[in-house]
């Protein structure tokens, strides 16, 4: 079988663009606890809203997305709800080429150097607790490095 992208207007298909990844539709994750169980839910929803097409009476098992359709090229982890990468949302055919990002849905997916600059930010702050930490842990005395 014929591994497609299901957005409509792309012709990506895995037998030819080897260089992309396919993922599939996000499931709902049911046995992992009630917060997990909506946040999968709402990721599905909304990817199936970007997509912009009638999914009725269709097998969404088979629902592929190719690596074009997201930012970075590949999609975010489920509680990375802030990652631009979070739904797809480049190239989604339809009457609008421009990426997805006024929609209600959407509101809380920042633009992507935004997402960079916090995680760049989050970062520093890490390795200046982990050196701050280390600085109060060693102190200099006259007989060498000794731990409170």
């Amino acid at each position: 079988m014929v591994i497609k992208c299901a957005v409509l207007g792309c012709s990506n298909r895995k037998d030819r663009e080897k260089d992309f990844q396919y993922y599939r539709l996000p499931a709902i994750a049911s046995n992992q606890g009630e917060e997990c169980e909506k946040l999968s839910s709402k990721r599905r929803r909304e990817w199936l809203a970007n997509m912009n097409q009638c999914f009725k009476n269709k097998n969404l098992d088979n629902v592929r997305i190719c690596s074009e359709h997201f930012v970075s090229g590949k999609k975010a982890d489920l509680y990375d709800r802030t990652n631009p990468d979070w739904c797809p949302t480049l190239r989604l055919g339809g009457s609008n080429p421009e990426p997805v990002v006024s929609t209600p849905l959407h509101s809380a997916t920042p633009h992507v150097d935004r997402y960079k600059r916090v995680q760049e930010r989050s970062k520093r702050k890490r390795l200046e607790l982990i050196q701050n930490d280390e600085e109060s842990t060693f102190e200099s005395s006259d007989s060498g490095w000794y731990l409170h």
